[in-house]
C-alpha cells in the first residue's frame, strides 16, 4: 500500500512535466491530461479490486478456520447478540440439550424457556440475570453453575461461562458469547 501511495504521488507530481516537454499546444494537452485522468482511475480501480478480492480470500479463511474451532469444541458455545437473538451456536449446544437442528430457537428468551434455565435451588433464572446478559453489561461470568432441561425431561447440571464481545475500545459489547458444559 505504501508503494502505491509513493507510485502515485510521483504520478501526480512528475507526469504533467513529462506531459509538457511531449505534447504541444494546449488542446492536445487538455485531452492527454483526461486520458491520464482516466488512466489513473483504471489503474486505482484495479489496484483496490485486487485489494479487496485479497482481503475477502483472508476473511473467508479466516472464518472457514473459525467455523471448523466452533464446531470441534466439545463444549456448547452460542453468541447473543444484545437484541437477545442467538445468532451462532455450535452442535455441541444441540447435542448437549438434545435439540434438533430445525429445533433450535432463534430467539434467546425462547431457548431459555425451552431450557428451562434455573438457579441451583430451583429458581428460574431472570432475564437480567442470565450470563449472555450480564456479558452484553460488561460483566465476565466464569463458571456459574445453572440447571437445564435436556429435552427428553432430565436435568443437567451446567456450568455456564460467558463474556462481553466489544468492537472497538470502550463501546458497549455488541454480543455475548455464552459457553455451557455438563458438570
Amino acid at each position: 500500500m505504501a508503494i502505491y501511495a509513493v507510485v502515485a504521488g510521483l504520478w501526480i507530481l512528475l507526469s504533467d512535466v513529462l506531459l509538457a516537454g511531449v505534447v504541444r499546444g494546449l488542446g492536445a494537452f487538455v485531452q492527454v491530461q483526461i486520458l491520464k485522468g482516466w488512466f489513473y482511475v483504471a489503474a486505482t480501480s484495479v489496484l483496490l479490486y485486487a485489494l479487496i478480492r485479497k482481503d475477502t480470500a483472508a476473511l473467508r479463511e479466516s472464518e472457514a478456520r473459525h467455523r471448523a474451532s466452533l464446531e470441534s469444541m466439545a463444549d456448547a458455545l452460542f453468541l447473543v447478540d444484545s437484541q437477545g437473538r442467538i445468532v451462532e451456536a455450535n452442535k455441541a449446544v444441540l447435542t448437549l440439550f438434545g435439540i434438533g437442528a430445525s429445533g433450535m430457537p432463534e430467539e434467546l428468551e425462547r431457548f431459555i424457556e425451552l431450557l428451562d434455565i434455573r438457579h441451583p435451588d430451583g429458581r428460574p433464572v431472570a432475564w437480567n440475570d442470565l450470563p449472555s446478559q450480564r456479558a452484553l453489561r460488561g460483566e465476565t461470568v466464569r463458571e456459574e453453575e445453572l440447571l437445564a432441561r435436556h429435552c427428553n425431561g432430565e436435568t443437567l447440571h451446567i456450568s455456564a461461562t460467558a463474556s462481553p464481545v466489544a468492537t472497538e475500545e470502550g463501546q458497549q459489547p455488541e454480543s455475548s458469547p455464552w459457553w455451557c458444559c455438563a458438570i
